[in-house]
């Protein structure tokens, strides 16, 4: 994880893909680590970087990763609205 935040801290300031994903990335080892609320957190960001840059797979990706933690969670509603969300864009 630490490779990664070292990764987002030179990159982060740019409004860049590469940006977003290390932002995916490190949602990624939050719920790897068991810590969906932090991976929540990064796909969050992650999520208004891809729409700016007009990145639909990678808004499909963050809100399908934001979607599998609401369902893991139980909150089933705001899992169903990710998906609609995601799925035009696939």
């Amino acid at each position: 994880i630490a490779h990664y935040h070292a990764v987002f801290n030179a990159i982060g300031k740019y409004e860049t893909r590469d940006a977003a994903k290390t932002l995916i990335r490190i949602g990624m080892v939050y719920v790897s680590t068991g810590q969906p609320d932090k991976a929540l957190a990064y796909f969050g960001q992650a999520l208004p970087r891809f729409r700016q840059l007009n990145d639909f797979a990678g808004e499909a990706a963050a809100l399908t990763n934001i979607g599998l933690l609401h369902h893991a969670t139980g909150q089933l509603d705001k899992a169903l609205s990710c998906f609609e969300q995601a799925l035009p864009l696939c």
